[in-house]
């Protein structure tokens, strides 16, 4: 009994820093100089370059890409993302018994899916045409629409917004698709 009281006590301190520490995440992949010369040109204009570093790094596994693959890769994380956001909303919607907190859930709801819309038109005219103005065209109201989900919790009597750090993600997001494809338009 008291061999297991000591390790118990001995591996506590272990427990605390394994849980308190996030798990070291092995290289992503060494992708070529060129690519991160390109991954590299987007990511600075984001507020986050590590989050849209890893986007990249994760989609291409060390391999290579010319701007219209970055470009592809924005535009089908920023898609993904938004539908699974708008499936969480969903679920929150389906749990909470709040009413000023459905009533922005619904907010965010409808922005979303107007997000999802656009990034769908312009999916379309990435793959099928190759026309990146058009691209540019749906998505640029995004980021306000993404906005109005924000400001849906700012008034005083909506409890915390629960979907920040995904709407931050969001937003990183769509400026990863336009940043990349408006390098393509030049």
């Amino acid at each position: 009994m008291a061999s297991l009281r000591q390790w118990t006590l001995l591996s506590l301190p272990l427990v605390v820093v394994a849980f308190t520490f996030p798990p070291i995440s092995p290289v992503l992949g060494d992708t070529d100089p060129q690519t991160q010369s390109l991954i590299d040109n987007i990511c600075r204009q984001m507020e986050d370059y590590g989050f849209c570093n890893n986007v990249y790094q994760e989609q291409l596994k060390g391999g290579s890409s010319d701007m219209r693959g970055l470009a592809q890769i924005a535009q089908k994380q920023a898609l993904n993302n938004a539908t699974q956001i708008r499936i969480f909303i969903m679920d929150l919607l389906g749990r909470t018994t709040d009413q000023a907190q459905k009533d922005a859930l619904t907010e965010c709801q409808s922005a979303y899916n107007t997000v999802i819309d656009q990034f769908t038109q312009a999916w379309f005219y990435f793959l099928q045409l190759e026309s990146y103005h058009e691209v540019l065209t749906f998505e640029r109201i995004t980021p306000r629409v993404l906005a109005s989900c924000n400001s849906s919790f700012d008034t005083p009597d909506h409890p915390p917004n629960p979907l920040v750090e995904q709407n931050r993600e969001q937003r990183i997001l769509i400026t990863m698709a336009l940043v990349s494809t408006s390098f393509l338009t030049q």
